[in-house]
């Protein structure tokens, strides 16, 4: 099992065997990186930014607990009223 506070990954590949629980943010960028995780993923803001991971199982909700879930090939931008729902304003700078 992995724990973390957040995660962020930027072309990692991470491979879980048991379940991923992140208290806050996971986030992947970077088209070389892959998600697996053969248990149960528990995440509130989960952020894909040409990062792999198994879509149809998030689509599915198969062992998927995410509360939020921003994947830039699910939508051109992401909604700046949701992310200001999310992040603390200094995050959101320009």
């Amino acid at each position: 099992n992995l724990q973390a506070d957040n995660i962020v990954a930027g072309g990692q590949e991470i491979y879980v065997t048991g379940d991923l629980n992140v208290k806050g943010l996971f986030w992947g960028d970077y088209n070389h990186g892959d998600l697996v995780v053969a248990g149960e993923i528990a995440v509130p803001v989960f952020i894909s930014t040409d990062y792999n991971f198994d879509h149809k199982r998030f689509e599915t909700g198969d062992r998927v607990r995410v509360a939020h879930w921003l994947w830039d090939e699910r939508e051109d931008e992401f909604d700046r009223e949701q992310l200001e729902a999310l992040f603390r304003p200094e995050c959101l700078e320009e």
